[in-house]
């Protein structure tokens, strides 16, 4: 027993007195929690928006790469349909609105193409399609 409260017949974690501690107020106890800051997204794995919307308000007006946060050094590259790069961050922290890195301009409506390369301790690199909607 570890003596947190809850019968060992009832406790997943029966040697563990921190099992049952909710340090983010969600209702689900740290150990079993998959979402520790409650951003909605499951902090083990990268999920990379596919569209961006930088002239409306809301969680899209920025480019979003989910938990990027954890792998410093992250390279991030975007490129407009003829293969030239539109963005590029070796440090990326969500903030691009969907401008021209070389002019400053807001870019046209329609498909482009990421390539993102993991920094920290992890070598995965992530590529795709973002859409974006101006």
């Amino acid at each position: 027993s570890d003596n947190d409260g809850i019968p060992d017949h009832r406790d997943q974690f029966p040697q563990d007195p921190n099992a049952s501690a909710d340090n983010d107020g969600d209702g689900i106890p740290d150990s079993q929690d998959t979402d520790k800051n409650n951003d909605g997204f499951p902090d083990d794995q990268i999920i990379v928006s596919s569209a961006l919307t930088p002239n409306q308000p809301g969680v899209e007006a920025t480019w979003k790469v989910i938990n990027i946060e954890d792998y410093p050094f992250t390279s991030v590259r975007v490129y407009a349909p003829d293969g030239s790069t539109v963005f590029q961050s070796d440090n990326y922290q969500n903030e691009w609105r969907g401008t021209n890195i070389r002019t400053g301009s807001a870019l046209p409506t329609g498909p482009y193409y990421y390539r993102i390369e993991l920094g920290g301790t992890s070598n995965e690199t992530l590529d795709g399609w973002l859409y974006i909607f101006n």
